[in-house]
C-alpha cells in the first residue's frame, strides 16, 4: 500500500503536516476529511514503479484541419466514456473494453474510433492511457487528460470515465441550448442577406445578377476570413487576444465571466472530488475553464494553496468570481462538502448564463429585424423620391 505525504489545515487555520498509507488518493483524502482536515496538497511518498511498455505512444496529432473542426462532437466523446464506464464496472478489462468499443459497429465516428483503437493497443502494452491521450490534444483537453492521469494513479478510472461522462453531457446540452436560441437571429440575418440585392423596381434578372454578385463576395471574402480567423483562434495567442475582448465588450462580458465561472466550478468539483490536491485541481480547473485571464488569476494563487492557504481567500483575491460563488466556496471549505458546493454553484451559474444568452439572442434578433426594415425603408423612399424628381425635371422641362 503507498504512502501518501499530505498538507492539510483544520477549520481554525492550523496547517498540518505528515503521512498515512492509503489504497488511492481518493482514500487518503477520505480519511483525512474524516478527521476534519482540509487537503491542500497531497504526493506519493516514495518512488513508484511506472508500467512497462512505455514505447508505442503514436506521434503528436497537430493536424491543423483537426484543430478547426475536430469531427468528434462532445456527445460522442461522453458516449465513449459512458460504455467505457459500464464495461469496466462490470469487470470487463481495460484491453478488452477498448477493444469492443473500437468495433466499426459499436464507435460509428471514425476519428473517435481511431483513437479508441490507439489506447487499446496501448493498454496492450500494459502503458498508460493518459500517455496516448494526450497526443490528440484536438480530442481530449487538458481537464480530460489530468482525470484520467489521477484515475490511473489512484485505481478508479472507471468512476472517472463515469464523471467525464456526466461533464460532456453538460457540456453538449449547453451547447444545444445556445444553438437553438440563436436560429432565430440566423433566420432573420438570411433572409436580411436575400433583401440586400433589392433594387426597386424590382426584377428578376436584376436581382439574380446582384444576388450572385454577393454570393460571390461572401464566399470569396468571407470564407477565406473565416478559415483565418478560426485557425488563429485555435492558437494559444488567439485564444488569450478573444478572451480578454470577451470581457471587455459590455453586453457579453458578464455571460462570458458566467459561462467561465461555471466551467472552472465543474472542472474543480470533478478533480477534487476524484481525489486531487486542491492546489493541483484548482490549476488544472483554470486550465480547462476557457478563459486566459481565469487562467493567469488562479496560476498566481496556487503557491498560497501549496502552503495551505484557504481556497476562498485565494479566489477571492483574484477579484473574478461573484459574491455568490465565494460564499459557496466559504460554505464548502467549512463543511468538507467542496465538491458538492461547487457542483451546485456551477449549476447555477449556467442557468444564470443560460438566461443570459436567450436575452442577448431574443435582443440581437429584434436588433437584426429592425435593421432589415430600415434598409428596405431606405430603397422605398429612395425609389419614389427618385421617380418624384424625374417627375418635376420633366413638368419644369414643358
Amino acid at each position: 500500500m503507498p504512502v501518501y505525504t499530505y498538507t492539510a489545515r483544520d477549520q481554525r487555520g492550523t496547517v498540518s503536516r505528515g503521512s498515512l498509507e492509503a489504497e488511492s488518493n481518493q482514500n487518503a483524502v477520505a480519511q483525512l476529511r474524516e478527521q476534519g482536515l482540509w487537503v491542500t496538497d497531497l504526493r506519493v511518498g516514495g518512488t513508484r514503479a511506472r508500467p512497462e511498455g512505455s514505447g508505442g505512444v503514436p506521434a503528436r496529432d497537430t493536424s491543423v484541419a483537426k484543430r478547426i473542426v475536430s469531427g468528434v462532437s462532445p456527445l460522442d466523446a461522453s458516449m465513449f466514456y459512458r460504455q467505457l464506464a459500464t464495461l469496466l464496472h462490470s469487470g470487463v478489462g481495460i484491453f478488452n473494453a477498448l477493444e469492443m468499443l473500437s468495433q466499426p459497429g459499436q464507435m460509428p465516428n471514425n476519428r473517435l474510433r481511431q483513437v479508441v483503437v490507439a489506447l487499446a493497443q496501448r493498454a496492450l502494452q500494459g502503458g498508460t492511457l493518459s500517455d496516448v491521450m494526450e497526443r490528440y490534444p484536438w480530442l481530449f483537453d487538458s481537464l480530460q487528460v489530468r482525470l484520467v492521469q489521477a484515475g490511473e494513479a489512484g485505481g478508479f478510472l472507471p468512476d472517472i470515465f463515469r464523471r467525464l461522462a456526466d461533464y460532456l453531457e453538460r457540456e453538449h446540452e449547453l451547447r444545444q441550448d445556445i444553438r437553438k436560441k440563436t436560429l432565430y437571429p440566423k433566420l432573420v440575418l438570411f433572409v436580411f442577406l436575400l433583401v440586400l440585392p433589392i433594387r426597386i423596381p424590382l426584377t428578376l434578372a436584376g436581382y439574380l445578377g446582384d444576388l450572385t454578385w454577393e454570393l460571390l463576395w461572401v464566399v470569396g471574402l468571407g470564407v477565406p476570413l473565416w478559415f483565418s480567423a478560426r485557425l488563429f483562434l485555435t492558437s494559444q495567442a488567439g485564444q488569450h487576444f478573444a478572451d480578454q475582448v470577451k470581457l471587455a465588450i459590455p453586453v457579453t462580458g458578464k455571460l462570458v465571466r458566467k459561462l467561465a465561472v461555471s466551467r472552472f466550478a465543474r472542472s474543480l468539483a470533478a478533480l477534487y472530488g476524484a481525489g486531487v490536491p486542491i492546489n493541483t485541481a484548482a490549476r488544472m480547473a483554470g486550465e480547462t475553464s476557457g478563459n486566459y485571464t481565469l487562467e493567469q488569476a488562479i496560476a498566481r494563487i496556487v503557491p498560497a494553496l501549496e502552503k495551505g492557504s484557504s481556497l476562498a481567500v485565494c479566489l477571492e483575491a483574484t477579484h473574478f468570481f461573484p459574491p455568490i460563488f465565494m460564499g459557496m466556496v466559504h460554505t464548502g471549505e467549512t463543511t468538507g462538502n467542496l465538491d458538492t458546493m461547487l457542483d451546485k454553484a456551477a449549476q447555477i451559474y449556467e442557468q444564470e448564463a443560460t438566461h443570459a444568452t436567450t436575452q442577448l439572442v431574443v435582443t440581437l434578433g429584434v436588433v437584426v429585424l429592425i435593421g432589415m426594415a430600415i434598409l428596405v425603408a431606405i430603397k422605398v423612399i429612395g425609389f419614389y423620391t427618385g421617380m418624384l424628381g424625374g417627375i418635376v425635371s420633366g413638368a419644369a422641362g414643358e
